[in-house]
């Protein structure tokens, strides 16, 4: 999942609503970020991807993240769902492409990657309903600000041009 997560922290933040909500963004991204990390130090994505985004992993990060939040906020409720947070990540990754249970398991998951219609459709709708349950957290004068607005174009906008590229991906096509 790509924009999907961000629509996932909108959706926490709409229940949830001291929290901010780029804690929550880098929350929703962390198995992520930690790839983005192990890219930087030149791990190949199959090996990163069995320490970011398999059960173990995202569990133990999770908890830590938990903690952390614990710590700052003083608040089991808000370290709950910064831990329950963390860990949506998986789900949202399984339906959208395949990744390890465990370290050295098979990969598992829907691949709609391969599919970039159908990961459209379903990261739009995660999207959609993240940002209808965040609008929820905004006095209702700013509801219907354009800045609400373009938030929601540009999610949908950002996930259509990753879809694109999937799609050229996938058919080999080389436009440069």
């Amino acid at each position: 999942m790509y924009v999907g997560h961000i629509g996932i922290a909108l959706g926490v933040k709409g229940w949830k609503r001291p929290i901010p909500l780029s804690a929550l963004v880098i929350a929703a991204q962390g198995p992520d970020w930690i790839d983005t990390v192990a890219s930087a130090f030149h791990i190949r994505s199959d090996h990163a991807a069995m320490w970011s985004h398999s059960l173990p992993s995202a569990f133990v990060v999770a908890l830590v993240v938990g903690v952390m939040a614990f710590v700052g906020w003083r608040s089991f409720a808000t370290a709950s769902t910064f831990f329950a947070t963390y860990l949506s990540h998986l789900p949202a990754d399984y339906i959208t492409g395949r990744k390890p249970l465990v370290p050295g398991a098979p990969l598992l998951g829907l691949g709609l990657y391969d599919r970039p219609r159908w990961d459209f459709a379903v990261e739009l709708i995660v999207i959609l309903v993240g940002w209808l349950l965040w609008r929820t957290s905004l006095l209702r004068e700013r509801r219907n600000r354009p800045a609400a607005w373009m938030l929601l174009a540009g999610l949908i906008a950002i996930q259509a041009a990753a879809d694109f590229a999937l799609s050229i991906r996938n058919a080999n096509v080389r436009i440069f």
